[in-house]
């Protein structure tokens, strides 16, 4: 990448790509991994489902839980790149607070694995009663 100096007015090229004067703009997040995304959702499960009374599923606290991962051997289970931001966990937590107030089932999109069942006492049937 040439770097241009001749100037330093508004509109003098710096690189190839950038002008001087104008902000970098982000790049655009890129999607959970399917790891990563698994121990989120175990994470809201755990503090949100499972917990009596719920508590509030700490986007902050999951994403130390998820960078810090460890597999067997040591070595840290994701790059920081795969880690989610927090940003991405609230609206996660937000899609599974949703579902879960609708009654619906948690799922793994990627698997399809049944994490909750849905409310069932919704589609069973009464008992029939000889009367």
């Amino acid at each position: 990448m040439a770097l241009q100096h001749d100037s330093f007015t508004p509109g003098t090229l710096v690189s190839e790509n950038l002008k001087l004067g104008f902000a970098l703009q982000r790049l655009p997040a890129e999607r959970l991994d399917a790891q990563a995304r698994e121990m989120a959702v175990r994470f809201f499960i755990q503090n949100r489902v499972d917990k009596n009374p719920p508590e509030r599923a700490d986007a902050h606290a999951c994403r130390r839980l998820i960078e810090f991962a460890t597999l067997p051997n040591g070595k840290l289970r994701f790059s920081l790149k795969q880690c989610p931001s927090e940003q991405q966990l609230v609206g996660l937590f937000g899609r599974l607070e949703d579902k879960r107030l609708a009654g619906k089932p948690l799922t793994l999109k990627q698997h399809g694995t049944l994490l909750l069942p849905a409310d069932s006492s919704e589609n069973e049937e009464p008992d029939a009663t000889d009367d």
